[in-house]
């Protein structure tokens, strides 16, 4: 009887066949050569869904009885191979730093042919496969991380293969980055909410600072962000974002932020002494944006043609106006009006330039 290979989990049935003796009645049945508790009887040896145990040599035996009870027996073997696929052993998740090397061996437990033939794929990416028991990832990137799949192979026939695989989740951990953006420019009383979106592996912590205050912070995060209820002149500042999430260096960003608000003088009073030797010296500071008008009026409108005077800005938002007039007279001292303004309002500073005895 030849060899039956037959791949695990089908089902095989070998009929056993004689030529009868004398007297021709016949009875059979089936052994197996290395478990003796192993019989069925009859002609036919089944395996409804056969497992890799049943693996090994069968004996088929044909029996008559003779006329004096005896009896005559006659057999033959059949070998019985079972196909089956290797095992591939269990992976554990690779967390690795970006930029670094990776190598995974995988192993396997061969089945049925023992010749094994190893490859690894990705499962989000059909293009990619290496050949070989190694998974090589040099300078592993951040666009590398999923779950690859191990497959161990044998080959059954022309037709068919036996195959095992185990999944390996690759876990790539990166430094944050922050995202760059355009200043953002609000009006007074409006509610602000600045944000940063954060790209990092794992989720990190972002700290929102004015200076070296420190406003909130926020942890595990993908998208910093930062809430002012009602935006006024004053918030008009760089804050600072800082990140980090414990691989590589901490991130840090500039957000900056400018609010629209009418000038606000320092002082909404101003009485300067002056005589006719020192002349006329004062100035106001101002937080507006954008960039206020000024005029320097009398108290009835007219204008002191006589008083110089410049702007300079101090900050984004923060100006001084100077005026000075080194020669004065009679008509110079008196009440003026210091009107400040631009797209979102107007204030007034009354000046009061009396003489100095």
């Amino acid at each position: 009887m030849s060899q039956q290979d037959i791949i695990e989990g089908r089902v095989l049935s070998v009929t056993c066949t004689v030529t009868p003796g004398n007297p021709s009645s016949t009875t059979f049945y089936w052994t197996k050569v290395d478990n003796s508790e192993f019989r069925q009887n009859g002609p036919t040896l089944q395996f409804p869904n056969i497992g890799r145990t049943s693996s090994g040599a069968y004996r088929c035996t044909a029996v008559n009885i003779y006329s004096n009870g005896e009896k005559g027996t006659h057999s033959q073997f059949m070998a019985i191979s079972v196909l089956y696929p290797p095992i591939v052993h269990k992976l554990s998740q690779q967390d690795i730093i970006e930029g670094k090397d990776l190598s995974v061996n995988c192993t396997a437990t061969p089945g049925n042919p023992s010749a094994t033939t190893l490859y690894w794929t990705k499962v989000d990416n059909p293009g990619f496969r290496q050949n070989g028991p190694t998974l090589h990832l040099p300078k592993i990137k951040r666009t590398s991380p999923g779950t690859y799949k191990c497959t161990a192979e044998n080959i059954y026939n022309d037709r068919e293969k036996g195959s095992g695989s185990q999944s390996l989740v690759i876990n790539v951990l990166y430094q944050p980055t922050i995202e760059s953006k355009q200043l953002q420019i609000v009006n007074e009383s409006v509610k602000v909410i600045l944000t940063r979106n954060i790209s990092s592996n794992p989720l990190s912590n972002a700290s929102w600072y004015s200076k070296t205050e420190l406003l909130i912070t926020q942890t595990s995060v993908t998208t910093a962000s930062f809430i002012i209820e009602r935006a006024t002149c004053i918030d008009t500042k760089n804050f600072t974002l800082v990140v980090s999430n414990g691989v590589g260096s901490t991130a840090t960003a500039m957000v900056e932020l400018i609010v629209n608000c009418k000038p606000i003088p320092d002082k909404i009073n101003i009485t300067t002494g002056v005589s006719f030797t020192k002349g006329i010296e004062f100035s106001s500071t101002i937080i507006a944006y954008p960039e206020p008008l000024y005029e320097l009026e009398y108290k009835n409108g007219k204008r002191n043609n006589q008083i110089m005077n410049n702007i300079t800005r101090n900050a984004v938002n923060n100006f001084t106006v100077y005026f000075r007039q080194p020669f004065v007279d009679q008509r110079s001292f008196g009440l003026y009006y210091l009107i400040l303004r631009n797209l979102f309002g107007e204030s007034t500073v009354i000046v009061n330039v009396i003489e100095q005895r």
